[in-house]
This record gives C-alpha cells, sequence and structure tokens, in this order.
C-alpha cells in the first residue's frame, strides 16, 4: 500500500516542512533535539497514520551529527522468522520495506552557513520510505497496532474502580458503543485493546497493588 504523505500526516506538536514527497519517498525537516523528541514525533506519526515500527538502530551521539534513529515497519522482516518457518500461528513478517530514518544535525557556525533549515532551528532531517506490501487499514492490520500510554491509564482506572479483567474490557466496549464508535475504531488497538493486552496490564496492576501470586510478597501483602 503507497502511504503517500502531506503535512495532516506529520506530528502538529513539532514545526515540520515537507521539502520533497513523492510515491516512493518523503523528505522533512523538523525543530527536533534529540533521541527524545524522535521517539516523541514518531509516536505521533504512528498514530496519525495507523501504523506501528520498531527501532532497527540507534546512535545516540555522532562527531558530525548530534543523533540518528532508525525505524522499519513492524511488519519488516527484521528479528523475525520467514513466514513459512513461523509455527505459533499467524505472522507479522511480510518483509515489508516501509522506513522512517532521523538525523539531527549539530548547529554550528559551518552547519547554518550550508544548511538554512539549521539556521531556522529544523535540525531534524527525516526520510520516511512510504511503500508499505501490506494493508493498514483492514481489522487485521489494525489489531497490531500497539495500544497507548493513555489507554493503559484508563484500564487502571477501571480496575482502581474494583473492575474484573474482563468487566473492564465489557465496559470499554460499551462506552465505545455509547460513542458510535466505528467497526475500525473496535478492531483498532490503540482505542480497543486486544485481551493479550489487558491481560498483561492486569498482571503489572495486580503485582503492584495486590502482590505476586506466589513467593515472599504474597507473604508481605497478607501481613
Amino acid at each position: 500500500m503507497n502511504l503517500k504523505l502531506n503535512s495532516s500526516n506529520l506530528p502538529t506538536s513539532f514545526n515540520n516542512v515537507i521539502i520533497e514527497t513523492n510515491d516512493e519517498v518523503t523528505k522533512v525537516r523538523s525543530n527536533l533535539i534529540d533521541l527524545c523528541s524522535i521517539g516523541k514525533w514518531m509516536e505521533e506519526f504512528s498514530i496519525l497514520t495507523a501504523t506501528k515500527w520498531n527501532v532497527r538502530s540507534s546512535v545516540p551521539k555522532g562527531k558530525y551529527i548530534q543523533c540518528k534513529k532508525h525505524f522499519v515497519c513492524h511488519h519488516s522482516s527484521y528479528h523475525k522468522v520467514d513466514k513459512e518457518s513461523n509455527k505459533r500461528g499467524l505472522s507479522k513478517n511480510t518483509s515489508c520495506k516501509a522506513q522512517v530514518k532521523f538525523v539531527i544535525k549539530v548547529d554550528t557556525v559551518s552547519t547554518r552557513k550550508t544548511d538554512p533549515f539549521v539556521k531556522n532551528k529544523l535540525f531534524g532531517v527525516i526520510t520516511i520510505w512510504n511503500e508499505h506490501n501490506h494493508s493498514i487499514n483492514t481489522a487485521e492490520a489494525l489489531r497490531y497496532l500497539k495500544a497507548t500510554d493513555d489507554l493503559r491509564q484508563t484500564f487502571e482506572e477501571y480496575l482502581n474502580d474494583g473492575m474484573t479483567m474482563t468487566e473492564a474490557i465489557r465496559y470499554h466496549e460499551s462506552v465505545m458503543t455509547m460513542m458510535n464508535c466505528s467497526a475500525e475504531d473496535f478492531a483498532n488497538a490503540r482505542l480497543n485493546p486486544t485481551y493479550r493486552t489487558v491481560q498483561n496490564w492486569h498482571e503489572k496492576w495486580r503485582s503492584t497493588h495486590l502482590g505476586p501470586r506466589t513467593g515472599q510478597g504474597v507473604i508481605m501483602v497478607c501481613y
């Protein structure tokens, strides 16, 4: 699937300038300053484009650059077995080539002279290869998206209110129904988390508030 980008796909928390865009690649300059800002930019971009990305490499500091980071689509072959060799169920590996590369330039007298974007505080150079070899808006694709921290906090509030894990899931879906959410919203794991995700949140919440199920922690909590 070709994801041709425009300004509406870019994070509004940052000052972005598209300097090139076509069917294959989009190049952007942005006011990024460090790895933390790269992470925030990528998180917002993922939500806006209904995509999910994994870190391929990261360089926290360089001699001629501030830092750089490389993301690949979570359907890439990076750190995954071949689709034919997968024996554990549905494979995420489609060998997708979509990727995003970030480079943050240093702010020096030399770079200000040679790069007008640096002079305007747009230190980040973002190159986005937009071609995904899979759909991104189907129920199957949306269920792979990563749930947000805000959604996790919402479910923790359900648990704090005394709901069981199953009750929290049903209540959340009833809220979505009252809000007239679409079928795509129900399939989107960023809005409606999978059972496995909620189960993981519940285990962490339970360990924090009730202690571990076995071992010394159980004795301490009971005491």
